[in-house]
């Protein structure tokens, strides 16, 4: 039995000397890393020109993709503030342009917010009267060439409307809080429409009762100014009770 208990040992232990060591060691693994690149304000075109060369670099000798990629995005990061810089410079530029230029003469009395309903229809889509410019008018009439018995237009007679079309809008006549505008209510000016001046020695003045108003207050009472979307645009009979006669001197 001992010699089989050693015979036993032997083995194992030959067992242990044939069979290799297996030996342990640490693994990278996948990474990724975040590179800061720091460029100074007055070096965006040097460090364009330094990314292209070594993006071209890496390109020439053929570096492991993840290397172009990381080269590749730090140079479209400068060529990105680059064109950023001239987008906000042009619209700058713009701008200041636009301040020097007058802007363009408004097309109607009110904004979109503000106004009468438009009328169903447009009118005739063809315009058959004849036109006639100013400066040509009256070489027309020494000439006899023009039918002063037809009606006709006359285009450019007004040099300064488009002057005139900004200073008389809603938007700058509600900015006039210094003239008040004499108003009846729609109920009184409908008794003034129909008042029987032969039966009354009252003068109208004193049987209307008037109220003064501000411009702001003219068109919230006539053109509902400030009042919900749906109801701001009104019928022309709802606003006949708002005509006034108003000298264009104090409206400047």
């Amino acid at each position: 039995q001992n010699v089989s208990m050693r015979r036993f040992w032997l083995v194992a232990l030959l067992v242990c000397l044939c069979v290799p060591q297996q030996t342990f060691s640490a693994q990278l693994q996948d990474t990724n890393f975040a590179l800061t690149f720091r460029v100074q304000k007055d070096e965006f075109d040097r460090a364009l020109k330094e990314t292209e060369e070594l993006l071209q670099y890496a390109q020439d000798h053929k570096m492991s993709p993840n290397t172009v990629m990381m080269i590749r995005a730090a140079r479209d990061k400068v060529t990105g503030a680059l064109q950023d810089l001239e987008k906000r410079n042009k619209e700058e530029a713009a701008a200041e342009e636009r301040k020097k230029s007058t802007s363009p003469a408004p097309t109607a009395f009110t904004d979109k917010e503000i106004g009468v309903k438009p009328l169903k229809s447009e009118g005739a889509k063809k315009c058959n009267i004849k036109k006639h410019s100013l400066a040509d008018l009256a070489s027309l009439v020494n000439s006899g060439k023009l039918d002063l018995k037809k009606p006709f237009i006359v285009t450019g007679g007004m040099p300064d409307v488009d002057s005139l079309r900004r200073l008389f809008t809603s938007e700058t006549l509600m900015e006039n809080t210094e003239i008040e505008l004499r108003y009846l209510s729609p109920v009184k000016a409908k008794e003034a429409r129909t008042f029987d001046k032969q039966q009354s020695q009252v003068p109208e003045d004193e049987q209307l009762e008037y109220s003064l108003v501000t411009m702001e207050k003219y068109f919230i009472n006539c053109f509902n100014h400030k009042a919900k979307p749906d109801f701001r645009k009104s019928g022309g009979a709802d606003t006949e009770h708002c005509e006034q006669t108003v000298a264009a001197a104090l409206l400047n």
